[in-house]
């Protein structure tokens, strides 16, 4: 009966392995394995040869790339400080032609762009999308709002009419100017609200009209 030594596997994922672990387990491996008995094998050691080989043209070209990495990094370093002074020195210059020029033809025969200034769109401003009723703690209040994006500023105008509503409805005024009003009233009481947005003396349409159940 015939018996064979079991083999041992070698434990090692190359495919994860980054330019610094191979560089330190070449360097581990071109250390011990000089005094290894698997070297007695031609294969074994025509490839401890090759490797050998290979590992130098790679050290070599993995110190290039470090060296063109710190000169990179100083390179970025001398362009960051070019930067700011060419920016500086392109301000003072705007500065000074902005300070002599008396025509458009005086800036750009400098290289500027002259400067127009644009009066704003005078346009009917649009219809307030989104009203929303938030009833108060007190009895017979609630909160109406208009929904507009953070940071607008607006103006906006409210009326308010008892339910039912259609056609010959008598809408009246709310005080103030915001987009949020407090409606007061009975218990109970059922009364619709409407709002509509001004800008330049322009009023848009009116938002569709949301019933106030006071509670």
């Amino acid at each position: 009966m015939s018996t064979s030594n079991p083999k041992v596997q070698v434990e090692l994922d190359i495919s994860h392995m980054d330019d610094a672990e191979l560089t330190a387990l070449v360097a581990v491996i071109q250390k011990v394995a000089p005094t290894s008995a698997l070297l007695q094998d031609s294969a074994v050691k025509a490839s401890f040869t090759a490797l050998g080989t290979k590992a130098a043209a790679f050290s070599s070209a993995f110190s290039a790339v470090k060296v063109d990495e710190q000169q990179l990094e100083t390179d970025k370093q001398v362009l960051m400080a070019a930067r700011s002074t060419v920016k500086a020195e392109l301000g003072a210059l705007k500065t000074l032609v902005g300070r002599d020029a008396t025509t458009a033809g005086d800036v750009s025969g400098m290289g500027f762009t002259p400067l127009t200034r644009t009066a704003p769109s005078r346009t009917t401003p649009p219809v307030p999308a989104t009203v929303i009723v938030v009833p108060e703690k007190a009895h017979g209040r609630a909160r109406a709002t208009v929904v507009v994006p953070a940071g607008t500023h607006a103006t906006f105008v409210a009326e308010s009419s008892p339910d039912p509503i259609g056609p010959s409805s008598v809408w009246t005024p709310l005080p103030g100017t915001g987009k949020r009003r407090i409606i007061t009233g009975a218990t109970g009481a059922r009364v619709w609200i409407r709002f509509a947005q001004v800008r330049y003396g322009l009023q848009s349409d009116w938002s569709t009209p949301v019933l106030v159940t006071l509670p």
